[in-house]
């Protein structure tokens, strides 16, 4: 086997570590399987600065917005309905200021994706 990579997206908590990953990488290479973690949390962290990440990783979620950002993605077929969710779910729970703001980490997500799948060697890897 080539070996395994856990991968932690965003919106995974930044200020203390991924004790499911942890342990399991730990329990496969006890085993003899080779076993890394991408932090891709950590990445988009950066990109979309910390203070912006952690409100949308832990004030956000009962709007879904980590969700939604990267649903958009995910589902690129189906034209999204931003206004209908801004407008129907996130104005309901969240301030209208940070509107603008998760408007603009949306439009970073795909780049995001993209970036991700360029500094990875997937090939590495028979499970991720």
């Amino acid at each position: 086997m080539k070996g395994v990579l856990f991968v932690v997206m965003p919106f995974g908590a930044l200020d203390s570590p991924q004790i499911g990953v942890s342990t399991m990488q730990a329990q496969l290479r006890a085993e003899g399987t080779p076993c890394d973690i991408a932090y891709l949390n950590l990445l988009f962290a950066s990109w979309i600065g910390l203070d912006l990440y952690s409100w949308i990783g832990l004030s956000a979620g009962e709007a879904f917005t980590g969700e939604w950002l990267f649903s958009r993605c995910l589902f690129s077929h189906t034209p999204p309905d931003d206004a209908g969710y801004l407008r129907e779910v996130f104005a309901r729970s969240m301030p209208a200021e940070l509107t603008g703001p998760v408007q603009r980490v949306a439009g970073m997500c795909q780049p995001f994706l993209d970036h991700c799948m360029r500094i990875v060697d997937w090939d590495r890897y028979d499970l991720v």
